[in-house]
């Protein structure tokens, strides 16, 4: 009787303990991840203390900032190049002067999806700000 008693409680422990964990797994799964090379305008909202797309490179995504291996002897080309709608912008300043609530989107692209996408001298990448004024044209 007593073995019964503790066999029936073990089982009952095992599956309140998986249902625990499944609606755990449930729950992770329900919240979008969030990429290491986007900022998306529901990640600026969420913050609320962003003024600029600079803050929000700032403080979301620091590495996007971070110049990789500089080559000495080269004639300026190992900036990051900045793109606001798809247009070149001169130097990191540019991102300052963009409100946090007009960007829909910043993206951080590599060297090479950079060099495919906008041709030559971008061995730093590049980062690409969206703004909402635009969004209606890409659709």
């Amino acid at each position: 009787m007593k073995r019964r008693w503790m066999v029936g409680m073990v089982l009952g422990l095992l599956v309140v303990g998986s249902s625990v964990a499944r609606a755990q797994e449930e729950e992770k799964e329900d919240k979008p991840r969030r990429s290491r090379d986007v900022i998306t305008a529901d990640e600026i909202a969420e913050r609320g203390d962003l003024q600029t797309a600079w803050d929000a490179v700032k403080r979301l995504r620091p590495a996007f900032l971070r110049v990789r291996g500089s080559r000495s002897g080269t004639s300026g080309m190992d900036v990051l190049r900045i793109y606001i709608d798809n247009i070149a912008e001169d130097g990191e300043d540019a991102l300052k002067s963009i409100s946090a609530d007009a960007v829909f989107e910043i993206r951080r692209l590599s060297a090479s999806d950079a060099t495919f996408r906008y041709g030559r001298d971008h061995p730093q990448g590049a980062i690409v700000v969206t703004t909402r004024r635009t969004m209606p044209l890409l659709r």
